[in-house]
């Protein structure tokens, strides 16, 4: 019998065109192109061993450490045409001990279902050994979340609040990391305390009410921005007490890619 059980492989039945899950890996310059990953179509077909040996070696950040760039592994099983569908097959994984989340619909009207963050090649290559089984031809993909003060768009440091700016995207680069670090744990069923999230949630509030009145489009942005992510770390807050697979778990994954999705869109001027 499959891990899943048959309720899980008949979800995938609506897998676009019913036929072998799509084999995809982004290699991204910078979290800039996460859109291609989220709002566009996937990449080409790379195995997930190519990938590891492809990439440039960058440290993931640690609690504490400066904000820097980082890379993230997700493992993608199936891309469908129902959004129900999706959010079925999300659940039915988020209810065996993964953290599965629906990506952002691509340009070909599916919905992408992923099972991570990881922080390392190793534990997604993990997950994709116990999913394989089910899911043959499931793929890891990389994201790279890239963090360069420089890169911020000009239109929002040519204003006074510019240095706010650069400080919140230094909060909301550590919260998007602290916040993979919590999923990855709670997958793996090890101590996952979401105290320092709930911090970093307080701070970007604190951040976005003292720019608030600010008129600038791109800084307007901005404190959306940070207010989703202070928003999101409220949603982490129910989510650590909550059930696998439920409501509340699982508005917390799928929010956290929507926050990825945001970050890519503020620095690449969507």
């Amino acid at each position: 019998m499959h891990r899943f059980g048959r309720s899980a492989q008949q979800n995938m039945k609506d897998r676009w065109g019913g036929g072998f899950i799509l084999a995809t890996i982004l290699a991204l310059a910078g979290a800039w192109y996460l859109g291609g990953y989220i709002s566009k179509q996937f990449g080409p077909q790379t195995a997930a061993s190519d990938v590891s040996n492809g990439m440039s070696a960058i440290g993931n950040v640690k609690a504490g450490q400066a904000p820097h760039e980082f890379q993230l592994y997700f493992v993608q099983v199936g891309a469908l045409r129902s959004e129900a569908g999706a959010s079925k097959l999300a659940r039915t994984l988020s209810q065996n001990s993964l953290t599965a989340m629906v990506a952002t619909k691509t340009s070909k009207e599916l919905h992408p279902v992923v099972v991570g963050p990881f922080t390392s090649m190793t534990a997604a290559e993990d997950a994709k050994a116990k999913l394989t089984g089910e899911y043959q031809g499931a793929f890891s993909t990389t994201v790279t979340v890239a963090h360069n003060p420089d890169s911020v768009p000009a239109a929002a440091m040519t204003t006074k609040a510019g240095a706010d700016v650069r400080k919140g995207l230094d909060e909301l680069n550590m919260y998007l990391y602290q916040a993979a670090v919590w999923m990855e744990n709670r997958s793996a069923a090890t101590p996952a305390d979401a105290s320092n999230l709930a911090a970093l949630g307080q701070q970007l509030a604190a951040r976005a009410d003292a720019l608030k009145a600010e008129k600038d489009a791109k800084v307007v942005e901005f404190v959306k921005m940070i207010s989703a992510a202070s928003a999101h770390a409220t949603q982490i807050q129910a989510a650590a007490a909550a059930m696998s697979g439920g409501d509340e778990y699982q508005a917390a994954l799928n929010g956290y890619m929507s926050l990825l999705d945001q970050y890519r869109s503020f620095h690449n001027g969507n």
